[in-house]
Order: structure tokens, then C-alpha cells, then sequence
């Protein structure tokens, strides 16, 4: 269903600045700072059972049916559906549906289907998209008679929880809603010592418009995902928050390659203090003067034990000649350079560790 689709991070609205051949963008450019595509079932197929990528960092995948959720047999979720897109199925009864708290109210994931994605020895930042988030057309008047479909995603990083930023289209049927997963959920796929977490996801939202979605409307359903804080293990997760009251059916939505971000194994250099053009005030642009900054550069070196982020950077030069006070006027332009971002520790038993 549906056809080509721009990664999420194309999405964000960006104010761009054009100097000859070099397009600086803020904030998306900043933002979205992801730009490797990785296909869930690209892991999951993989004979060898992990994934590395070109840069070199290894992925892991698994399939989860949590609390009785199945999906069809010889249709199971994790196949790949092109397009860098892979699937969920499930079965659209009481077994993959959310439940109200009896306290608050709040739908909470008991039972689901659920992709979980493990990186070796680092952490990464990730965009995507959650795909064909619908509805049954309801079997009469009432709109409560048909399933409909919920998805989240949460991440892991140093024993907690990591919450990402949730968006959808405009128009959209489907809407960011508070939410929450259960502790014993939680446990069933392997992160132990939490109980019942508040989280948000994207759940199917309008009352009047039951739809399932097909090729030419399926951006209606769509939720977006970006972690801007960085995550050792990602956890995509599909349930239903209403299920079919009268005939048990199979339903399917799907995500999208998760993108992350560019880098490489890095080594720090020599630490060097020099004076740079910068803004005055970084609220006015345009005015300059010379500041003494403090760096410690990192080059990409596979001797190295840090993660470094690839990243766009703005710097400025003079337009003008310097004023009496050392100010003058300035002009931005744009550097590539690699930023440390976590340590890098690879286990060479990734394939056999314990999940």
C-alpha cells in the first residue's frame, strides 16, 4: 500500500539559507540530524543475526507477540514490505487490545505485537515513520463496533526509559495521545524493573471517518517518531485501542527504515585553543568579534573507543573590516565535522549476548 514516502526528518518545517552552492537549514537541519536508512526486517532477515551497517555499527532485531497477541500464521510481523517499509499483523481481537486503566483511565498496552532493536556498544538517534494507523469501517451506526489501530515507540539508554517527540500529518484521522505500557509488558520483551510507564503514541482519533486506509489516503494514518535524546535499544510496538465486537479479523500497518544518524568510530586530538569570528550575540546575527575558543577535535579512526555524530555546523566569517572596538560585520557558511557523542563499546559475542 501507498508509494514512495519521504523519511520523517523531511518532514520538519526548516528555514533555509542559500549561499551559493551550500543550503544551511534551521532548525530541521539541526533537528533531524538523521540520514542513514535502516529497514526493521533488513535485521530481522539477516542470516547472519545482526546487521552492520556501511559505517560499521551492528544492529540485532526481534519479534515479540506479548501477552497471547498473534499475528497470522505464514503472515507473521517483521517481513518486509518494500520501500524500506516493515510489517505488523495481529489479530483484531480482545487479545492485542489496549486497556483502560481502572484508576485514570489511561489506555495502557497489555498485549501487542512489538519490533525490538538492539544497537552493540553505542547509541544512536532515530527517525521514523509509523504507517497506516486505521480503522475498521464499522459494521453499523455506531462507530464503537470496529477495531482500530494504536502504535508507539519508546527507547532504552542506561537502564531508562527514553520518551521520543510524536507527530502526525495535517489533516490526520490518527493523533498523539497520552498513554501508557504495563510493567509486565515491559518484562515479557526483556526490560525488567519497571512498573506501569506513562508513554505516548499515535492512536486512531476520529469518530465520523472510520477508514482503512489504501494507497491514496494512507498519509491520514501516519504518526511520526524522532528521539532527540540518543538510545541503546528501541522498542516499535502495534496493538489495537478498540477491537471488532462482533468477527475477529487480521490487521496490518507498517514502519518505516528507521534513520539514523551519520558517523563513525572516532579518536580525540590534541586539545588547541584558538580565536574564531563568532556572533556577538547569537539572537543578532550578523555582528561579530573575535572570541578564543577551547576545541578538541575527533577524526574518524577505527582505533578509536568514542561514537562520533557526522553534523552540519554554522560558522561565520568577516564581511568587513574590524571597528576600533574589534567588531565587525559577518556572514555565515557552513562546516561539516564530527561531534563525539557516546562512548564505543562493542561486544565482540553481540550475536550470543543475552538479549
Amino acid at each position: 500500500m501507498g508509494g514512495s514516502r519521504r523519511p520523517a526528518a523531511a518532514v520538519a518545517a526548516a528555514v533555509c539559507v542559500v549561499l551559493a552552492t551550500l543550503t544551511l537549514c534551521a532548525p530541521a537541519a539541526a533537528y533531524f540530524p538523521s540520514n542513514t536508512p535502516l529497514p526493521v526486517a533488513q535485521i530481522l532477515e539477516n542470516p547472519a543475526g545482526y546487521h552492520t551497517t556501511p559505517d560499521g555499527r551492528q544492529f540485532k532485531a526481534k519479534v515479540y507477540q506479548v501477552n497471547g497477541c498473534q499475528s497470522t500464521p505464514g503472515n507473521e510481523s517483521g517481513h518486509y514490505m518494500g520501500m524500506g517499509r516493515t510489517m505488523f499483523n495481529m489479530i483484531s481481537s480482545a487479545a492485542c487490545t489496549m486497556v483502560d486503566d481502572p484508576v485514570t483511565g489511561t489506555p495502557t498496552y497489555t498485549a501487542f505485537q512489538a519490533f525490538r532493536i538492539k544497537a552493540n556498544g553505542f547509541r544512536f538517534h532515530a527517525t521514523f515513520t509509523m504507517e497506516d494507523i486505521d480503522a475498521e469501517p464499522a459494521t453499523s451506526a455506531n462507530w464503537t463496533d470496529g477495531w482500530r489501530e494504536s502504535m508507539t515507540a519508546i527507547g532504552l539508554a542506561g537502564g531508562s526509559i527514553v520518551r521520543p517527540m510524536f507527530w502526525t500529518n495535517t489533516p490526520a484521522l490518527v493523533s498523539v495521545q497520552d498513554q501508557a505500557i504495563s510493567g509486565a509488558a515491559l518484562a515479557e520483551v526483556g526490560w525488567t524493573g519497571f512498573g506501569d510507564t506513562p508513554i505516548q503514541g499515535v492512536a486512531y482519533q476520529s469518530t465520523t471517518d472510520m477508514r482503512n486506509m489504501g494507497a491514496s489516503d494512507m498519509e491520514l494514518g501516519d504518526g511520526h517518531v524522532y528521539f532527540g535524546t540518543p538510545i541503546e535499544e528501541l522498542l516499535i510496538i502495534s496493538a489495537l485501542s478498540q477491537t471488532n465486537r462482533f468477527v475477529d479479523m487480521y490487521t496490518n500497518n507498517w514502519v518505516t527504515a528507521i534513520y539514523i544518524d551519520w558517523g563513525c568510530i572516532c579518536l580525540a586530538s590534541t586539545t588547541y585553543n584558538r580565536d574564531t569570528i563568532a556572533l556577538i550575540d547569537p539572537a543578532v546575527p550578523g555582528k561579530c568579534n573575535i572570541q578564543s575558543l577551547t576545541k578538541t577535535p575527533h577524526k574518524c579512526d577505527f582505533a578509536g573507543n568514542q561514537w562520533c555524530r557526522t553534523v552540519d555546523v554554522a560558522a561565520w566569517y568577516r564581511t568587513t573590516q574590524y571597528r576600533a572596538d574589534m567588531t565587525c560585520d559577518c556572514a555565515i557558511y557552513g562546516i561539516r565535522v564530527n561531534r563525539r557523542s557516546v562512548a564505543y563499546t562493542p561486544s565482540s559475542t553481540f550475536l550470543t549476548d543475552p538479549w
